[in-house]
């Protein structure tokens, strides 16, 4: 097998997403190869603590609830794969005038590719969640299929993508 993928789920609750991270860090702190493992970890925690905030805070608004996570160390494509599913408030990207979504070709439903998020101030209290996913990750995708939030996120481990 060329990936190893941990399957989480987690409750829909901030006091629990130290979970994901932990399970980030553990699998990449032996990734041989990346110019800089512990910036690798780094940025690959953020971009999931991100996306995991933004589910809580926004998809099931403090309410009760759950969301999976997989998390796949991908040998064979040399990169590192987050995947989220949560069946909380639809997320609309067309309706996020703020960032700049790229729609995949012959996808149905459709795949929203983030192509930009605009960098929010840093004192701000919200807002910094999709700017600091496109930042940190290589590729960011978001499809809602049968009443789910399916996010992707995709990191090269070769070094050669975002840092």
């Amino acid at each position: 097998m060329s990936a190893t993928i941990i399957s989480l789920e987690l409750p829909a609750s901030f006091q629990y997403l130290n979970v994901l991270g932990a399970c980030i860090g553990a699998m990449l702190e032996h990734v041989s190869g990346h110019s800089d493992t512990a910036l690798l970890i780094y940025n690959v925690q953020t971009a999931a603590q991100e996306l995991a905030t933004n589910i809580v805070a926004h998809s099931f608004q403090d309410s009760a609830g759950r969301f999976a996570a997989q998390l796949a160390l991908d040998a064979e494509r040399d990169c590192f794969v987050v995947e989220t599913r949560d069946a909380g408030s639809a997320f609309d990207p067309l309706q996020d005038e703020r960032a700049e979504w790229r729609v995949q070709e012959n996808t149905v439903p459709p795949v929203y590719e983030l192509v930009s998020a605009p960098e929010v101030a840093w004192d701000a209290e919200n807002g910094r969640g999709l700017f600091l996913m496109r930042a940190l990750m290589d590729v960011v995708t978001f499809q809602f299929v049968a009443g789910e939030n399916c996010w992707r996120m995709e990191k090269s481990l070769s070094g050669r993508g975002a840092e």
